[in-house]
This record gives C-alpha cells, structure tokens and sequence, in this order.
C-alpha cells in the first residue's frame, strides 16, 4: 500500500491546499511537492493521526472505519454503493464550487481531506479502481491482533433440524470408481447419468457430477472413458479418510472445469456460454466464509445481505452488472443489472454453502422446524484445518472387518477398508446399500465378468483371504470349481406346460401350429415354453380339438 506522501503527490497543488485547510495546516507558497511533504509530516505523529480521526463527522468515520477493518482497501464499485460517489472534478471547477465544503457523501469528505486515495490494480478479474487508506494509518491505528476484518452477517439461534456435515464424499468416489472400473464403455461424459440401479449405493446422488469433475482434476480418471487409473485409485484408496477428503476440498477451491454457477437450480446462460471466472469467484466467496467464527451457527440470510451490501462484485469486476446474459431457467426472462443480484449472486451463495461446502464436510446446516429451508449454517472444525492446511492424519482408526458369509454374501461398512471394498465389488454382484452396510454377492457371472476385465482367479481367493474375517471352505471350493468346470448350474424363471397324458405332449410337440411355442421337453408330461405364448398355445390346443387351462397364467 503507497504511503501518504505517495498519494498526496498525485494530486495538483489546489487539491493540497483543500487538505491543509480542512486540517487547519498554515502552507508557505511552495511547490505542490514541498507542501505533500509537510502534510505528510505533520500525520507522522500518532497523537495527531488519532486526533484527526476523532474529529471527523460520524458519518466520515464510518467509511474510515469500513476501510481500516477491509485492510485498507475496497473496490470503488462495491464502496460507492454503500457510502456514496466522489465527484469527478477538474481543478477548474473544484476551484469554483468548493465540494470539499459541502461533499455530497461520506467518502468524497473522506476524499478531500487526504484520507483516502484512488488507485487502479490489476486484479484476476481484469484491472479495477480501489479506494485505498495509506500505510501508515493502517500500521499507526490498527494493532497487529485486530487487523483481522470483523465476519460479515450475524450469528444465529440453534436451528431445529441440524444436518451435520460427513465424510460420504470420500465412500461415493470409492463406489464411483468400483462403478466405473466395473462397467466399462468406449466413452463417457459427465453428464451421463448412472443407471439407476447404481444410484442406490451412493449416499448423495446428487453430488455425483462434482466428484467425478474433481476425480479427473485429480487424476483419478482417464478420458474419454472416464476409466480410474490403476496408481493414482491405489494412492488415493490407500490414504486416509481426512487425506482423501482434503485432496477433494482442495481440488474443488481450485476447480476450472467445475462451475458453481452453472449449477444453480433456475439460472441459464446464453448458449450455455457462462460469463463468470468459477476459481476467482468462489476463492473470494470462500474468503468471507473462512472469517467467520468455527462452531457458532449463522443466519445464511444475513450473511447474504452483508456480502449484497460489502462485496456485491465477489463473482465479477466491478460495474459488470450490465454485460452478463443470464436468464432464468423456466421463464426465459433475463437477469441483467444489479437489481438482479439476489438471484444470481445470493442463489450462488446459497448453493455453494448448502451444496458443495456442505457435500465436502465443511459446513453443517440447519432449518428451523416451520419451515423446509436451510437458514443457518457453522463451520465445522474442519474448515479451519482447510483453510490452515492443518490436516491431522486418521490413519490409525481402526477399520471395521470385512463379513463373507458361507452362502456368498458380502458385508462391508462404512468404516471398513475401502481399497478391500473397491476390489471386492469388481468380482461381486452388487446387491444393496442402507447407509451404513454395503452387500454384495460372489456369482459365476460376477467372477466371469472380472476374469474379462484382467483379474485372476487366485486374486479372488487372496482378496478375500485378506479382507475377510475367514473364508469358508465352501467357498474356496466354489471359487476352484468355477476356474475348472465355469458355472455347473442354473436357476432361471420359466413358464411350465403340464399336460394329464404323456399322448398330448407328443401329439403338441409334433404339431407345426404348436410346437413353435415349445422350448425344451422336461418330462413326459411337462415342458417348457415361449414367455407370453400362452394365449397363442391355447388358441391353437381348441383349433386341434382341447382345452389347456389359463387359470393360473392368463
């Protein structure tokens, strides 16, 4: 940040002898750089900085005061809005008019009297103008321990229905990528949707798309197969839960490919061609969210209202309001200007904390009984150690065992180990999730379906030896005898023809009007056939002069 006498040179020498005079500062007749250079000195003195702050109007004091706790400098667009403009004037009709006695708002007062300066930075987001405090008020008023900007929004009563933050992220990439090792394609787009068999084995569906963008950021997946990649799977399965869930929190922070924006429910955007930078935008929301006090719950409302009023240019340069064409989903009816800013920028906002922040384990939410919408939200203790990139290592918990049952059933929970999990679904049916328990099934065609993909069958057996309590010998035996022999039975649903005399099957086996429906003859009286050929058998029975009796198969 420039220093004082910095900022005071950039001004004409009227515009200097405004500032001695609102501070009652007597100037000889020098050059505009001699009087910079005693209006610097003078504020060197600490009594006279304080005294001087504690003379300005109350309505000054407010805008040096949002500045001195906003680190000394906001974007002009974002503080206009909150305490008014600085006219633009040349020395003529300053000169003329005198604004510095009337100033139309707090911050052109702030203006004229030194306080404050203009500056243009380059930031991600293109260059913009800042209002800027110099240095040495910032080191001279502020302490080093109080120098952390005050959280916006206000803190909130306990909500009645609490949906704590989890670590289901880390189990839905482990069953994402078991799915995607299991059933491969020649290419895959994130948008496709998982059959919905599938589904039922994540915890939070809906956060499928984000995972499997971060799991490619990560390296986890190849395109265009969307295929996990056999070191990078064994790395990730082998770490820790808190290993794994801060690579994804770091993965979405720093996030190209995936856009919040776009995925707020009822906001579109031409062509589906989004105007918004995602990093820069949710880097800057995510520093405001990281000031507030860890473990204290806040009212989401004013929290939005706060970052409306002191950082409306969060997702975009200042005074772009006008040049985004965004549009609302169902009504096509564009979101174009700052009027427009609670449905785009506050619905961003309250996706982010009760979709991706909360889906990551960052933020617990809360709804009040009355009503079914989130109103309040806390950082949990591990938004801190995020932020911190304090993560303390969970690798010593102890991991739940793995249960084979002796007629093939495999029971797996959350808490047990998720490489073991991953490996075990590649040569097993998937049979059912109920939050907490995974089930699977060992089947001649799961075991055959592996061996197609590359594993062997002595992996089979030496997975289970290791993951497993014990392994049956019924089992083991299953497993060699499919290696030897593939499957030696069948259970399939058939329909069934039984007729009182042996005479009848042959006379129908031998009739070219109904032996078309006939599959295999089971017994001298009992046969198999067609799925949906019983009205059409029976037609052709009565035409050859008997009944067969529908009762049961109509």
């Amino acid at each position: 940040m420039p220093d004082l006498l910095q900022t005071l040179q950039d001004h004409d020498l009227g515009h200097l002898r405004v500032v001695a005079e609102l501070w009652g500062i007597k100037l000889p007749p020098e050059s505009a750089l001699e009087i910079a250079k005693l209006i610097a000195s003078k504020f060197s003195s600490r009594e006279f900085i304080t005294e001087i702050e504690e003379s300005l109007p109350e309505s000054t004091q407010g805008v040096w005061h949002y500045l001195l706790y906003h680190d000394g400098r906001v974007a002009m667009a974002d503080l206009i809005r909150v305490f008014g403009e600085i006219r633009d004037m040349g020395p003529g009709r300053r000169d003329r008019e005198k604004p510095w006695r009337k100033p139309i708002s707090p911050l052109e007062d702030l203006w004229y009297r030194g306080l404050c300066a203009k500056m243009f930075v380059d930031t991600p987001m293109g260059v913009e103008e800042f209002v800027i405090i110099p240095s040495e008020f910032m080191t001279e008023l502020i302490p080093a321990n109080e120098k952390k900007p005050l959280p916006l929004g206000r803190p909130a009563t306990y909500p009645n229905e609490v949906i704590q933050a989890d670590t289901f992220a880390v189990d839905d990439v482990t069953t994402l990528l078991a799915h995607l090792r299991k059933t491969p394609a020649k290419s895959r787009d994130i948008g496709d949707s998982i059959p919905q068999e599938f589904l039922t084995f994540f915890h939070r569906p809906q956060s499928i798309d984000l995972l499997l963008t971060l799991m490619i950021d990560l390296g986890l997946l190849m395109s265009p197969r969307l295929e996990p990649n056999p070191s990078t799977t064994k790395v990730l399965l082998d770490s820790s839960i808190t290993e794994t869930l801060r690579q994804l929190l770091n993965a979405w922070r720093d996030s190209v490919a995936w856009n919040d924006l776009a995925r707020v429910p009822g906001i579109s955007a031409m062509n589906d061609e989004w105007p918004n930078d995602p990093v820069i935008g949710r880097q800057r929301l995510l520093q405001s969210i990281q000031d507030l006090p860890p473990g204290e719950w806040w009212d989401l409302e004013e929290f939005i209202r706060d970052i409306h009023t002191s950082a409306p240019s969060f997702l975009r340069q200042a005074g772009g309001f006008e040049s985004w064409y965004l549009f609302k989903s169902e009504s096509e009816e564009f979101l174009r200007g700052f009027e427009y800013w609670e449905q785009v920028e506050g619905e961003l906002i309250r996706y982010v904390i009760t979709g991706p922040l909360h889906w990551l384990g960052l933020v617990d939410i809360g709804k009040p009984a009355e009503i079914d919408r989130i109103v309040a939200f806390r950082l949990t203790d591990r938004t801190s150690k995020l932020f911190k990139s304090e993560f303390s290592d969970d690798q010593s918990l102890t991991e739940d065992p793995i249960h084979l049952l002796p007629d093939g059933l495999i029971r797996a929970s959350t808490h047990a180990s998720r490489a073991y999990r991953y490996q075990i679904s590649r040569f097993t049916n998937w049979v059912s999730f109920d939050g907490n328990e995974y089930t699977y099934r060992i089947t001649p065609q799961s075991l055959k379906d592996a061996t197609e993909q590359g594993m062997e069958v002595k992996h089979f057996t030496s997975i289970l030896i290791s993951s497993c309590e014990s392994l049956p010998p019924a089992i083991s035996d299953a497993i060699s005898r499919w290696e030897l022999k593939g499957a030696e039975a069948e259970i399939e649903k058939a329909l069934i023809l039984r007729v009182a005399d042996p005479e009848i099957l042959q006379f129908l086996q031998s009739n070219r009007r109904t032996s078309r429906y006939m599959i295999e003859i089971l017994s001298p009286t009992s046969a198999i056939i067609l799925e949906g050929s019983q009205t059409k058998l029976y037609e052709a029975a009565v035409k050859n002069g008997f009944f067969i009796n529908l009762s049961r198969n109509k």
